[in-house]
């Protein structure tokens, strides 16, 4: 599954991605703005770290997250204000390729917790 462009930077000794991906329109009376984040684990809790949306309230627009490596966490969602159990965020691994395989918030956990 592929979510977007990967745009490969050389740090000093890593190596960076950044993705984007395109969002489709929505009804942004019914759904919060589309989002993205780099996961980590702050105790034991996971944390999410923002990306941008680019984009005006229910038309198109892009997602951006910079600085993700190869192996790192990252998951996107979008708040459904209707039906709230819909919010549920889809977590990614991200390839060197730049795709991102899917992955269940516990494996998130397990994986980032050395479990």
């Amino acid at each position: 599954m592929h979510l977007g462009a990967a745009h490969p930077t050389r740090g000093e000794s890593r190596f960076e991605m950044k993705i984007t991906q395109n969002t489709g329109s929505y009804n942004d009376r019914r759904y919060g703005k589309p989002w993205i984040a780099k996961i980590s684990l702050e105790g034991n809790n996971l944390k999410f770290h923002f990306g941008t949306w680019c984009g005006d309230p229910g038309d198109e627009g892009i997602l951006i997250l910079d600085g993700i490596e190869p192996g790192e966490f990252y998951a996107k969602g979008q708040k459904d204000f209707r039906q709230p159990r819909n919010s549920t965020p889809v977590c990614y691994r991200a390839t060197a390729e730049g795709k991102g395989e899917s992955v269940s918030k516990p494996e998130v956990f397990k994986a980032l917790a050395g479990v």
